[in-house]
């Protein structure tokens, strides 16, 4: 009986590692979509003008500034080039749209001037045919045909072309033209390439090389009295950090934990664990209330990665879709036990305050538990006791942090 539970127990914690590993290659695939950032703002027709109300420009433009700038202080990200391009779409003289092009550039670069210098920039007005391939690659309309034609056309010039394509459905076309493919070209666009910094454990392995003085955590006193930076804190100060953990939530496991920072580097992580529910069926469930205090040792050499030693306490009532039940003893028996956990934050966010947690620990947990038919309303079938040995905390959690005073 005990090496059944245990073998249950086992394959329980290993498809929880599988769903862990899943988030977490979601995580990394995000992570490497995301290397380059783009944005775009329109101008009205003719205008150089910027219009932060015009298409919602102010808004859409301001959360990629910030997004940009929230990358900067995390860390995490490294900026290797930044692009500026503005255009013009066709309607008129070419030599008039090229200087429209270039007076959009340069009100854009003067509006950004202090929040992203360019390290390239060009000024383009385009020409129907640019567009007809736009045109092309895009879903049909009404008059398509003929406009691909008309924009393909080597005995018109740019504004025959125009003319012609405005008599088209008695202007239906055009207007449609206006609407989907004219006001990409009447844009500034902005684009930032970046890639990921060095890891934090790269750097600290080249620093364990250095001198042994320099990796003493002594004060820096050449600081004013009292602003000396806390090791538990990137920013300084103590802080209380309130998180849950979201693979745990696939399993209908509610949870929310605190953390908070107590002298220097060490730290108090206090979770609460509950759950009431059967996992879609009376035959699997993994109800539960657990409690896993743990100590954390915050490193101050290597930003976000602790270690810490953990008490935990669970009550159990717990099925996986086979012949047994299985329940803490008299349902007053918790399984008792402890280890060692380790884990790393990465920040999120403006000002650091949002963090993305990584935790995996393990532990020796000694249980009694009484075993039940698998049914509705299952006799009891006996009694048991094992000792279980295995991972015992396999976490991301968002977190939030308070500053405290």
């Amino acid at each position: 009986m005990a090496n059944s539970l245990s073998q249950r127990l086992t394959g329980t914690v290993r498809s929880f590692l599988i769903m862990l590993m899943l988030v977490t290659s979601a995580l990394c695939a995000r992570a490497q979509q995301n290397l380059e950032k783009s944005d775009v703002v329109y101008f009205r027709l003719g205008s150089s003008v910027y219009d932060p109300e015009f298409r919602e420009n102010g808004i859409r433009l301001e959360a990629f500034l910030r997004g940009i700038e929230e990358d900067r202080q995390s860390g995490l990200w490294e900026i290797v080039a930044v692009d500026f391009s503005a255009g013009a779409s066709p309607e008129g003289p070419s030599r008039l749209n090229t200087r429209l092009a270039e007076a959009r550039l340069a009100t854009m670069t003067e509006f950004l001037r202090g929040r992203l210098a360019p390290t390239s920039s060009s000024a383009t007005a385009h020409s129907w045919l640019e567009i007809s391939d736009s045109v092309a690659a895009g879903s049909d309309f009404a008059g398509r045909d003929e406009a691909l034609a008309i924009m393909g056309s080597d005995s018109l010039g740019a504004r025959g072309k125009e003319a012609a394509l405005r008599r088209i459905g008695g202007g239906r076309t055009w207007k449609y033209l206006e609407l989907k493919y004219l006001p990409d070209q009447r844009a500034f666009r902005v684009s930032v390439k970046r890639r990921l910094s060095d890891l934090p454990w790269i750097s600290a392995s080249q620093a364990l090389t250095k001198d042994a003085a320099v990796l003493r955590c002594t004060p820096d006193l050449s600081q004013p009295e009292g602003k000396a930076e806390s090791l538990s804190s990137p920013r300084g100060g103590r802080v209380l950090r309130v998180k849950t953990n979201i693979p745990e939530l696939f399993l209908l496991s509610g949870n929310v934990a605190a953390e908070i920072d107590l002298v220097g580097p060490v730290s108090l992580h206090f979770p609460v664990h509950y759950s009431a529910l059967d996992w879609f069926s009376s035959t699997v469930k993994f109800r539960n209330f657990a409690i896993q205090p743990e100590l954390r040792y915050n490193f101050s050499r290597v930003r976000g990665l602790f270690a810490g030693a953990h008490f935990g306490l669970a009550w159990f009532n717990v099925a996986t879709g086979g012949d047994w039940r299985y329940q803490d003893k008299d349902g007053r028996s918790p399984l008792m036990g402890g280890g060692l956990g380790i884990g790393y934050r990465l920040p999120l966010g403006s000002g650091s305050r949002w963090e993305l947690e990584f935790s995996l620990g393990a532990g020796v947990y000694s249980i009694d538990y009484d075993r039940f038919y698998n049914e509705p309303g299952g006799a009891w079938a006996g009694s048991g006791s094992t000792t279980w040995t295995g991972l015992d905390n396999a976490c991301i959690s968002i977190t939030y942090k308070f500053p405290l005073r």
